[in-house]
């Protein structure tokens, strides 16, 4: 399999992408919202922002008012509370494969922790300046949530949720692979790993589980083109000698909505 190569070396794609907890830019709307999805932001203020949701193939809208109130420069992963607007009045479930303006309610609405670093191990970049900051650096979590859902891909991204330690240094996560052992496009399998490094050095000062995403690489999608879906495994270091995640993925899914 020809190597993929990397723009930029492991070191430097070790940043997660800054968001706030609470995207609230404005007054709080305390009235409680219809709804409240896990989404993938594309779009900017410019042209307006479309919300792909993970479930459904749902599209949102947001009117240009009520996305005003949300910090979006630079989130990619959020979930996204909203209320329909007056003219759909009455629906009161959405449906697969439609496409909805809302009203956001800026109150219940953060942002998912996102990482964008998917390394390639093999690519002439890592191998030469990577100076073997995955063996070197990557640390094991705590575990990682087995329940049905919790793990998944969707429009460009892997969604998990570890428990892990952190203190007051930054938290990175991320993804490599061996595009020679760990890309099976004929049978149809992936295998990726996950890097965590919580930059601590002693033990933990406090432990807790969050959702994470990390983005695919989509310079894969051509390995699998030919499918409509693989096998994804997702393998980790953990402190409880965890099995991996799996989970069928959507080929489609590799690449991240950009309108």
């Amino acid at each position: 399999m020809k190597k993929q190569k990397l723009a930029v070396v492991f070191t430097a794609l070790l940043t997660m992408v800054g968001f706030s907890s609470c995207l609230n830019s404005g007054d709080d709307n305390l009235n409680y919202p219809s709804f409240q999805l896990p989404v993938t932001i594309a779009g900017d203020a410019l042209g307006g922002y479309t919300f792909w949701s993970d479930y459904g193939n749902i599209k949102l809208r947001p009117t240009s008012e009520s996305v005003s109130q949300l910090k979006l420069d630079g989130v990619k992963r959020a979930v996204i509370a909203f209320d329909l607007t007056e003219d759909q009045a009455g629906i009161t479930q959405l449906e697969p494969n439609k496409v909805y303006t809302i009203v956001v309610n800026p109150a219940y609405c953060y942002g998912i922790p996102t990482y964008s670093m998917a390394v390639d191990t093999l690519s002439t970049q890592y191998q030469e300046n990577g100076n073997d900051s995955i063996a070197l650096k990557c640390k094991p979590i705590n575990s990682a949530s087995t329940t049905e859902g919790a793990f998944y891909v969707k429009n460009g991204y892997m969604t998990f949720v570890p428990t892990f330690s952190y203190g007051n240094s930054p938290v990175y996560f991320g993804l490599y692979y061996d595009s020679e052992k760990d890309v099976n496009a004929e049978a149809g399998s992936l295998n990726m790993n996950l890097y965590f490094n919580n930059s601590l050095e002693n033990s933990v000062s406090s432990s807790g589980a969050s959702s994470v995403s990390l983005k695919m690489p989509s310079e894969l999608y051509m390995e699998y083109m030919q499918k409509d879906s693989i096998d994804l495994i997702l393998n980790f270091k953990s402190s409880s000698s965890q099995s991996p995640l799996k989970c069928r993925m959507a080929v489609f899914d590799f690449m991240a909505p950009s309108y």
